[in-house]
């Protein structure tokens, strides 16, 4: 039978070597507990970690967790190897980005009506970084492929969960688009 110190020490070294956003429900799997019993453990670590002093916290992500730097410890770490990279997107492609968060789940031509051009290497990109995800299909002629964003998306733009994004303003009668 493990003990309860084994399994938090199975966590943190899943989270440490997993080193992206990681469901809770997969540690639950991957370790045969319940997702109650697992998210129990993961408080245990969190307070662990409150106590003493590692300069690690974890980061709840939507289902997902991961480890990460203390705030306070960033400006140490970017010393020691510069300044972290941010997604490096261009314009059109946070513009994709940004529809498909706001919109999601949502189909690439709804996106391209929104924008009026083309999204599809757009698209592409956020797929191959894992910003987004094929989100099923939709029930209507020629079944186009619906995209949403993944936990990858939240942990790189510092957001807990979508409900976090920036409220948008709505546009007044008399304003133009």
């Amino acid at each position: 039978m493990i003990e309860i110190n084994e399994y938090k020490e199975r966590i943190v070294a899943m989270l440490f070597v997993w080193g992206e956003p990681l469901e809770i429900r997969e540690i639950s799997r991957v370790l045969d507990l319940s997702y109650k019993d697992t998210n129990n453990l993961i408080g245990l670590i969190e307070e662990d970690l409150e106590e003493w002093p590692l300069g690690i916290e974890i980061r709840r992500i939507g289902e997902s967790i991961q480890l990460q730097t203390k705030e306070y410890i960033k400006d140490t770490l970017e010393k020691l190897v510069g300044r972290t990279p941010s997604p490096n997107l261009g314009m059109a492609t946070l513009e994709v980005l940004t529809i498909i968060a706001y919109r999601q789940p949502i189909t690439r031509i709804e996106v391209e009506e929104l924008r009026g051009v083309s999204s599809a290497s757009s698209i592409q990109t956020l797929l191959k970084r894992g910003l987004i995800v094929e989100a099923g299909r939709l029930d209507r002629i020629g079944k186009p492929i619906l995209y949403r964003t993944t936990d990858k998306f939240l942990a790189s733009f510092q957001l807990d969960e979508l409900e976090d994004l920036p409220k948008l303003e709505e546009k007044g009668q008399n304003e133009t688009e």
